[in-house]
């Protein structure tokens, strides 16, 4: 892939976050209905209608913008994906499979933080404030719920975490 100009990169990793997001709301369910914990199926309930109402923002800030779609919509969650389905096949509805479901997802939501700081970087140097300031919104929705997955994983003060249940 050639890139002509800054603004060609900035739309080429708008449309790999945009892809991502679409590959998570139609393999989200799936998790949901898979997972043995209530508070981790809870935790990806919120996180699938955060990410239906960000969808919508996505074919707004695509018009907008005047983003050209990419007709192979790849997605950098791809392979991730490819493992967590494997991993859903072969193993039955247990702590030990919500330890697997969230390291996945852990790779996914480090990966989310990193690509929507990028483009925050990358508004920010476009001047584009508004979109900046969305941006700036999704780092911190990411980072929330990478912090809520790893408190699921390990535990609280008062409450075992899904590691420790599944080892």
């Amino acid at each position: 892939m050639k890139f002509h100009s800054f603004n060609d990169l900035y739309h080429q990793i708008f449309r790999e976050v945009n892809a991502t997001e679409k590959k998570w709301l139609s393999f989200l369910p799936e998790l949901i209905n898979r997972v043995h914990s209530e508070e981790l199926r809870e935790a990806l309930s919120t996180y699938h209608s955060d990410l239906q109402k960000h969808a919508k923002k996505f074919e707004e800030l695509f018009e907008e913008k005047q983003i050209k779609r990419d007709k192979s919509e790849f997605s950098p969650i791809d392979s991730i994906v490819l493992q967590m389905e494997e991993v859903l096949r072969n193993n039955e509805s247990s702590h030990l499979l919500d330890a697997a479901i969230i390291a996945y997802l852990q790779k996914i939501e480090h990966l989310d933080v990193a690509t929507y700081g990028t483009l925050r970087a990358y508004a920010d140097l476009l001047k584009e404030s508004t979109l900046k300031s969305w941006l700036k919104e999704m780092v911190k929705r990411e980072a929330k719920m990478d912090l809520l997955i790893s408190k699921l994983a390990v535990g609280e003060e008062h409450k075992t975490g899904i590691n420790e249940r599944a080892a």
